[in-house]
């Protein structure tokens, strides 16, 4: 292993090298199995997901290692940059747009659960809470909490108290079914979130209502 160049609320992430090829290697903290139940089921189910996806546009999945708590890892194919960065030109960033704003902001750090933020412990339905997040921002278009002049401390403050969500996109009469699907999964009680795989029918049922509408 290499550098580190990244970290989340679960693991740390490394560059590598195997067989001559850059990796990226997903390094679960081993307090992430102590404090969860259901740490080892779900960090197996990734492995599994992974596994089961060909597709170039999916990361290739090059090895893991599942002995907990002490040995939890992934090693994948490594990207040279995020998706934002892609998303926004390859990193570059407009002033203008006010992004520039938030670009001390650590990686996942806005997209974090408010029990995460809290320290207590949590599960898979961190991610559900993060996934919203996401959601959210790919509808509107905007970087989470873009609109307000806080910074890390004062969101997260306010995460975790339960006080402030990111800004969520006008209904048009089109997106109610989206703005619901964003609210239930950034629901302060984690247990009332939605399950990814509630998620996943979700969004098909909401495919095929566009479908159909644009079919009209």
């Amino acid at each position: 292993m290499q550098e580190q160049v990244g970290q989340g609320s679960t693991a740390d992430i490394y560059r590598g090298s195997w067989r001559g090829l850059d990796v990226a290697v997903k390094c679960i903290y081993p307090d992430y199995f102590h404090s969860n139940e259901s740490g080892v089921s779900f960090f197996a189910q990734e492995i599994e997901t992974l596994l089961r996806q060909r597709h170039p546009f999916v990361l290739r999945l090059m090895g893991a290692c599942l002995d907990p708590p002490e040995n939890g890892w992934i090693v994948t194919e490594f990207l040279s940059m995020t998706l934002k960065e892609w998303l926004h030109g390859h990193g570059e960033r407009r002033k203008e747009s006010g992004i520039a704003s938030l670009s001390n902001f650590p990686g996942t750090y806005i997209y974090m659960a408010p029990e995460v933020i809290r320290g207590e412990p949590y599960n898979e339905k961190c991610d559900v809470y993060s996934f919203g997040v996401i959601l959210n921002e790919l509808i509107t278009g905007n970087h989470p909490y873009i609109e307000t002049d806080y910074g890390p401390a004062k969101i997260a403050l306010e995460v975790g108290s339960g006080k402030l969500r990111p800004t969520l996109p006008k209904d048009d009469g089109q997106l109610e079914d989206l703005i619901d699907l964003i609210c239930r999964s950034w629901d302060e009680d984690a247990s009332m979130r939605l399950s990814f795989a509630m998620i996943t029918c979700t969004l098909k049922k909401i495919r095929e209502r566009f479908i159909q509408a644009v079919q009209l």
